[in-house]
């Protein structure tokens, strides 16, 4: 059996246990009330741990055989007061929960901690960094509104191979119709402007500085594809999984013939840094250290820039 399961309900108002019982072989209802329980089931893109739920005719249900799985690293909370929670989000969690994977989200994570936490702003999957929620309804419309005005200031970390032009990139971003997963630059798509600041580079590989001005989806990545100089780890648009850098010179070598080796490139090399915004009349400034597996590229001789 598969362990993603997708299905659209044959009729109304029957139970989701029932319904999964029936529309997938080789699983008991037993064993379906416990992936429900589980949160390895999902209703029209949201997770249901409901089994009595009656479902509508048409709707889309999606069912993971496998329970539910999390990151093993604890939720790092960097800042938290009674209305805002920061956190360090790790690589491969997402933010929201998601019917593509069964993975326990940081919401759900967070929400285990310190109770209901609202989206005001996302990061990819694989992005590290600085991630802002807010504890109240009324703190998440007021930093909605922030972001939607362009009056939140975000900064980026990541690696290249090639270095990109600096300054304003404005370039419209659509979704892709050819891969789904991906976005391009698009004379049709939404407004979308960043600027570049190459902070540091080697002859192999550079450290740039990404600040976003509006919040489109894939944004950075996609921009600095359109420059030809896709993120190191970003397969989905282009960028390497390993890299030859060069080391210096072997010892005892009179002619100081450089000497390479090769470096995997772990992940998509994006990393939240730094947000900056004002908050009922108080600036406000968190940051994310840079995380371990940058270490590698940075000894090379990438200096962090200070700013």
């Amino acid at each position: 059996m598969s362990k993603r399961t997708e299905f659209l309900a044959g009729v109304s108002g029957e139970r989701l246990d029932r319904l999964i019982t029936r529309s997938v072989a080789d699983v008991s209802r037993r064993r379906v009330r416990a992936l429900i329980e589980a949160g390895s089931v999902f209703v029209e893109g949201k997770r249901c741990r409901i089994a009595s739920r009656t479902i509508e005719l048409g709707a889309r249900v999606v069912v993971f055989t496998e329970p539910a799985v999390e990151l093993s690293d604890p939720v790092v909370i960097l800042y938290e007061d009674e209305d805002l929670v920061v956190v360090d989000k790790a690589c491969g969690e997402h933010v929201n929960e998601t019917e593509t994977t069964s993975r326990i989200s940081l919401v759900q994570r967070l929400e285990r901690l310190r109770g209901p936490v609202f989206v005001v702003h996302r990061l990819d999957r694989e992005t590290t960094g600085v991630i802002v929620f807010a504890r109240r309804l009324d703190v998440a419309a007021e930093l909605s509104r922030a972001f939607a005005e362009r009056e939140v200031g975000k900064s980026y970390l990541l690696l290249t191979e090639l270095a990109p032009p600096e300054g304003i990139v404005s370039a419209p971003i659509a979704d892709d119709p050819r891969r789904p997963r991906a976005r391009r630059v698009a004379s049709t798509g939404q407004e979308a402007e960043t600027e570049f600041h190459v902070a540091a580079r080697t002859s192999d590989v550079s450290l740039v500085v990404a600040r976003p001005r509006t919040g489109r989806t894939h944004q950075i990545r996609v921009h600095l594809a359109h420059l030809g100089a896709p993120v190191l780890g970003d397969r989905l648009y282009g960028g390497v999984s390993a890299i030859r850098v060069r080391c210096g010179s072997a010892p005892g070598d009179t002619e100081a013939a450089s000497i390479s080796r090769v470096l995997e490139v772990p992940r998509v090399m994006l990393h939240a840094r730094r947000i900056q915004f004002t908050f009922r009349g108080t600036e406000r400034t968190h940051e994310s250290p840079v995380p371990m597996d940058f270490a590698p590229f940075l000894e090379l001789g990438l200096a962090l820039p200070t700013d």
